[in-house]
């Protein structure tokens, strides 16, 4: 069954019109899950669990396909001398299946890359952008590990440290597969995919550890098979005017503090904050990954954001409580 799940906030202020106080109360009902089913399922028929963090969706298990999204077969590399050939290729932990319901597979990142799909239709493996984007939601790098690995050591090797598991992510350590061929650091680490490259021969991942909370943000060699999750190419949350913002994303939403502006591929925007009386409050230049703007001095309200990049000017609401 389809299900909404909406919030009403509520404001109340005054307002000095013609030197008479009115009192005012607005009421904004905001959708913060949209309308969809809470699994989705891979061309092997595979079902995954949605989590929904901030304004994105992620697959809550790690990805177990072995065919692309057009039916092609993913090679699964199971002799060590063959792991590190140029083609895009699956393994699992130790060539034993019983590794998969857990840990799922690991992909070197030519599969990750190849334009035949790795993800279900409608889902995409994260850019290092989206993954920043999450890591700084769940508070950034240096404590947000804790909050998006599973809890306990049934999985991870003791102590697993500051596992909080806040979100429901569950960023399990299915460890990875060296560029050698050979098998490394299960129940020990989480390593995820990003599908942004550095250069020809690295790109970038994120790394959970048993003995830290950081979500280490690092490059590996290509060749090398790490775990993947998926993440929706919707956002969660109705309240963006673009879907994607052209890579430009505003979060927590709603917002008492801060706003984070993750830029995605957009070098530098203007931020324009405009109040419901359309006045002009906040101007700000990004220009970081992540910038961080400081709103405890607005009331509560509802906000227009303006964002100006270089050829275009895109628009947001976004609501100070």
């Amino acid at each position: 069954m389809l299900q909404c799940i909406s919030r009403i906030i509520i404001f109340v202020y005054y307002t000095n019109i013609m030197k008479s106080k009115i009192l005012s109360v607005c009421l904004f009902f905001i959708t913060v899950m949209p309308c969809i089913a809470q699994t989705i399922t891979d061309i092997d028929g595979n079902i995954y669990h949605k989590v929904t963090i901030g304004n994105q969706v992620w697959t809550k298990e790690n990805l177990k396909v072995s065919h692309y999204n057009n039916g092609d077969s993913i090679p699964n590399v199971t002799v060590a001398a063959q792991w590190g050939a140029p083609i895009g290729a699956y393994c699992i932990y130790d060539n034993d299946t019983v590794n998969v319901d857990v840990y799922g597979f690991l992909y070197n990142w030519r599969a990750v890359s190849d334009s035949r799909g790795l993800c279900p239709d409608g889902w995409h493996v994260p850019t290092d952008a989206e993954w920043t984007v999450l890591t700084g939601f769940a508070g950034g790098d240096s404590i947000a590990g804790g909050k998006l690995k599973a809890i306990g050591t049934e999985y991870w090797i003791d102590p697993n440290t500051n596992a909080t598991d806040d979100y429901g992510f569950s960023a399990g350590p299915g460890g990875y597969r060296s560029y050698n061929g050979s098998f490394e650091l299960k129940k020990g680490y989480g390593l995820f995919w990003a599908s942004t490259d550095t250069n020809a021969d690295f790109a970038w991942k994120r790394e959970f550890a048993y003995n830290n909370g950081i979500a280490q943000r690092w490059f590996y060699f290509k060749p090398t098979g790490l775990s993947v999750r998926c993440l929706c190419d919707t956002l969660a949350s109705s309240l963006n005017e673009n879907k994607k913002n052209e890579g430009i994303q505003l979060f927590p939403n709603p917002a008492s503090d801060i706003v984070n502006v993750a830029m995605g591929d957009i070098k530098e925007a203007m931020i324009i904050f405009y109040n419901s009386i359309g006045q002009i409050v906040l101007k700000a230049t990004c220009s970081n990954q992540i910038n961080v703007i400081d709103i405890r001095d607005l009331p509560p309200d509802l906000y227009l954001i303006q964002m100006a990049t270089e050829n275009k000017v895109l628009t947001q609401k976004i609501i100070k409580l």
